[in-house]
């Protein structure tokens, strides 16, 4: 094979080395000149294979993984879902009262009481009964989020809060059934491993 040197265009026999490679010496110049040949299709491929495999490993390792997560939360979630109702005390309160002007309008996790949490209004709890951050059906309320607490709140007793202090007197203290819907994460001291809706 054949080829014309760059530099002084002396033809050079290019002699074959390894695979898709061959080369040679000019003559006069003494520069070396090599090409290689254009690989196919198939050796492309048979490079790029353990590439693919590493990342259809990975894929299905990670596919796996969330499939375990979204399984686990189900079975928590049913859990939680499958609790009894428990009868409650529940009174309202107001961070516009002058009782709660020594917290202002923080709750226990340091969150502003007056907008809501995960699109919820706040109810305080016992941390020990009710993990902060659990959805409780409140009968004849809907649903609120645990994330506050109170000096008084003990037990399976509840404080609904209310924006306008006229909604608090208006509520007043009531005895209503309740349902903890999703588990909370805790976040306090007084917290207990143990599920909330257990006596």
């Amino acid at each position: 094979m054949l080829r014309v040197c760059a530099w002084c265009r002396w033809p050079i026999g290019l002699k074959r080395g390894r695979p898709g490679v061959t080369h040679g010496i000019c003559g006069p110049c003494g520069r070396r000149a090599q090409r290689r040949r254009p690989a196919s299709p198939l050796a492309a491929v048979s490079r790029a294979a353990p590439k693919i495999i590493d990342a259809a490993c990975w894929l299905w390792m990670i596919s796996l993984y969330l499939i375990l997560v979204s399984c686990l939360y189900r079975i928590l979630v049913a859990e939680a879902g499958g609790a009894e109702a428990v009868r409650v005390t529940a009174t309202a309160y107001c961070w516009r009262e002058p009782a709660h002007r020594r917290w202002g309008d923080r709750n226990a996790l340091g969150t502003s009481l007056r907008s809501r949490v995960e699109g919820l209004d706040q109810i305080a709890v016992d941390p020990r009964r009710i993990p902060l951050g659990s959805i409780v059906e409140i009968e004849g309320l809907g649903c609120r989020i645990a994330t506050d607490t109170g000096g008084l709140i003990r037990g399976w007793r509840i404080d609904v809060h209310c924006q306008t202090l006229s909604g608090m007197r208006a509520w007043g203290m009531r005895a209503v059934a309740i349902k903890v819907i999703r588990r909370g994460w805790g976040g306090h001291r007084g917290t207990r491993e143990r599920r909330p809706w257990a006596r």
